[in-house]
């Protein structure tokens, strides 16, 4: 993957590209995401996960807050938001979200509404556990699974971070600077 910075601003020519990128590959999108293709042999594969990538429940006051993981990722990958509400007192449910912490397949095999369905079910534990005021927190799809939770259940707030939730105007820029920009 290509990941660059410039402390410049703009590019202003195709020129100016090559010199900022001479020693480095870069890619077309078609060459990019072909690097993003699922290997058959990894399907089934469990991988070797850590104890911080499991779920992380703490019983605090009676202020919940749900902290939801992106696509493929893990509560290891929202740790420190939990423990920073931990440490504030609130009761903190960062849950493994269907068909995460498990083989490729199995994240293949779930759905958006498998997804939906088992934040709906965090939020239930957290009114079981005697919160009165649920407040949901979402790394990229953890975000929209927070929009989502929102539309169906009262929550006293909501935090998505990251989620994408509209394209159209990065699809206009990326549009529009293609023709200096070989990556896009």
């Amino acid at each position: 993957a290509l990941s660059m910075s410039f402390s410049s601003g703009l590019i202003s020519s195709k020129s100016e590209m090559r010199t900022i990128s001479e020693g480095m590959t870069v890619l077309s999108i078609r060459q990019a995401l072909d690097l993003y293709r699922i290997d058959p042999s990894v399907l089934d594969e469990q991988p070797d996960y850590t104890p911080f990538s499991g779920e992380f429940f703490f019983k605090g006051n009676s202020v919940g807050c749900i902290v939801l993981h992106g696509i493929a990722g893990t509560p290891a990958n929202v740790r420190v938001v939990a423990e920073r509400l931990k440490k504030d007192g609130y009761t903190v449910l960062a849950p493994v979200v269907a068909g995460h912490r498990s083989t490729v397949r199995s994240l293949m095999q779930t759905t958006a509404e498998d997804w939906a369905d088992s934040v709906t079910g965090f939020y239930d534990r957290l009114v079981a556990e005697g919160c009165t005021k649920i407040f949901c927190i979402g790394l990229s799809l953890g975000g929209l699974l927070s929009i989502d939770l929102a539309e169906r259940k009262p929550l006293e707030g909501l935090v998505p971070i990251c989620a994408p939730i509209r394209m159209k105007p990065f699809l206009l820029f990326a549009n529009a600077i293609r023709h200096v920009y070989s990556v896009v």
